[in-house]
């Protein structure tokens, strides 16, 4: 089990989710954590315009938005998929 793994254990998943928005990158970028579902079906991220993720025509730049929704999807399923007993003996669920 990995560092991060165990510490979501221990915090409970949904405060391991919400603390992902004091990501050092992600403070940076201005991504906040807003919503987090108590059975991990919903993550809702926000990412509110800047001057640090504005491109030329004053949009926000599309790096900035991948980055911002980027590491939940895999997240939401290890942690779905790996909750229950039976799971944690999947080759998905073992570290390499």
């Amino acid at each position: 089990m990995s560092l991060l793994q165990r510490v979501a254990r221990r915090l409970g998943q949904d405060r391991f989710l919400k603390l992902l928005g004091l990501y050092p990158p992600y403070l940076g970028a201005g991504v906040s954590v807003t919503h987090v579902a108590a059975d991990l079906s919903v993550v809702e991220v926000e990412l509110k315009l800047s001057a640090w993720n504005r491109n030329f025509v004053g949009t926000q730049f599309g790096g900035s938005l991948y980055s911002m929704c980027d590491p939940f999807f895999m997240l939401m399923l290890m942690m779905q998929r790996c909750s229950t007993s039976t799971a944690n003996r999947s080759p998905a669920c073992r570290r390499p």
